[in-house]
């Protein structure tokens, strides 16, 4: 947890190295997207207190973009859960991974490319 939290700072990308990390725990496919949506969960309800100070007092915090960022994002939260029960009986831990390293192969690239971070 340490080294992830602090690569994963250092990086920006927590939940790729959060979700490396947990695949060596040989979890079976409920179990690793459980503790990792659990994780998620928590290390946000420690941030939205500082969003909702920083974003509430932008004055009508959904006319503004971030609102709108917020919103985007609650509701494809909603769609992936929701795609994620549909699948989750027919998933291998082995597409688990596949994906997981395709999604890190892809950010890695982005990154080198310029694409995505700052």
């Amino acid at each position: 947890g340490l080294a992830t939290g602090f690569l994963g700072g250092l990086t920006g990308q927590q939940g790729a190295l959060r979700s490396m990390f947990l695949l060596r725990f040989g979890l079976d496919p409920a179990r690793f997207i459980a503790t990792g949506a659990m994780i998620a969960v928590l290390i946000d309800l420690s941030r939205l207190p500082v969003y909702a100070l920083t974003v509430g007092a932008a004055a009508g915090a959904f006319e503004t973009r971030q609102g709108l960022l917020v919103g985007w994002a609650v509701l494809c939260a909603f769609a992936g859960a929701w795609g994620a029960m549909r699948w989750l009986k027919k998933v291998t831990i082995g597409l688990v991974r596949g994906v997981v390293a395709a999604v890190m192969l892809t950010i890695g690239a982005a990154l080198v490319a310029g694409l995505i971070g700052s």
